[in-house]
């Protein structure tokens, strides 16, 4: 009775040790990338807001164009790490 014993906790540490390395494992790869939220206001020289200008973070497919107030709201879902915005306007 005493081996059977033994045999059931060794396999019970077993099964909780590869299911704490499971959770570890794909606990990190699934909180990877964070979601934000830039916000923000264009304006010229004078002050004056300029709406209609195109705001994208960099080499990535996420960007916003500012509204009459010249105000901008853009959501990302990006790894951690240092971006650019780019700002382009016509006229």
């Amino acid at each position: 009775m005493k081996k059977i014993n033994e045999n059931f906790f060794y396999f019970r540490k077993i099964q909780l040790m590869n299911s704490l390395l499971a959770f570890i494992f794909f606990g990190f790869t699934v909180h990877a990338q964070s979601d934000y939220e830039l916000k923000g206001n264009v304006v010229d020289d004078l002050g004056s807001p300029i709406p209609g200008v195109t705001v994208q973070i960099e080499n990535t497919n996420y960007g916003a164009i500012t509204n009459f107030d010249g105000n901008y709201s853009l959501k990302a879902n990006l790894d951690a790490g240092s971006y650019k915005l780019v700002f382009r306007s016509l006229g």
